[in-house]
């Protein structure tokens, strides 16, 4: 079982929060970019986004994600490919997570499960089909592949100017199939994902 007791994932919801997503922001990914200014961008304050936070049990901000509804607006995603080209209609709407970062601590594969966790239960409240994300290869095989997200060829790649111009794949998750799917193969996360009882993980 995973242990997420003392991890609180939260919708981002004061000037306090954004600053904190800020930090961590920084200390992820800051080195591709001049100034903590450019940690945040528009499509932060887009209506169809939410930011989560997950904090410690001391209220310490360990990690944060981004998720786009395409219920709402457009994605990050479409500014680079065409997500029409292995998406069809049948399996949208579609939602994007971005942004991940998680601090460096003994907790954290929890820390990175709970906030996952966050974004599944969105996807399932919201009606969402198909999750997507877009990552390094080496990241997609080893994480998102394991997640049993399909990389969805050449149409989903590209350069991202947020990660230093970095060669990113694109990865698809078929919501309304993944518990299934994940039952098939006695997945690892499967009790996490569906079964675990998690009241302080949120969105």
């Amino acid at each position: 079982m995973i242990d997420v007791s003392k991890i609180v994932v939260r919708r981002a919801c004061s000037d306090d929060d954004i600053q904190k997503i800020v930090e961590l922001r920084w200390k992820g990914y800051g080195k591709h970019h001049p100034s903590k200014e450019h940690m945040l961008d528009d499509d932060d304050f887009a209506t169809n986004t939410v930011l989560l936070l997950a904090v410690d049990e001391d209220n310490h901000a360990i990690g944060t994600l981004r998720i786009q509804d395409g219920r709402h607006g457009t994605l990050e995603l479409q500014s680079y490919v065409n997500i029409d080209l292995f998406v069809s209609d049948t399996d949208k709407p579609c939602a994007q997570v971005s942004r991940l970062v998680v601090l460096k601590r003994p907790d954290s594969l929890s820390v990175k499960c709970a906030l996952w966790k966050a974004f599944y239960q969105y996807c399932v409240s919201n009606g969402i089909k198909t999750a997507l994300i877009d990552a390094f290869p080496l990241l997609g095989r080893l994480t998102y592949r394991f997640l049993l997200f399909e990389d969805v060829g050449d149409e989903g790649e590209f350069y991202h100017p947020t990660y230093g111009n970095a060669r990113n794949r694109t990865y698809k998750l078929n919501i309304q199939q993944a518990e299934q799917a994940w039952r098939n193969i006695n997945h690892p996360f499967y009790d996490f994902f569906i079964l675990q009882a998690t009241p302080n993980i949120t969105f």
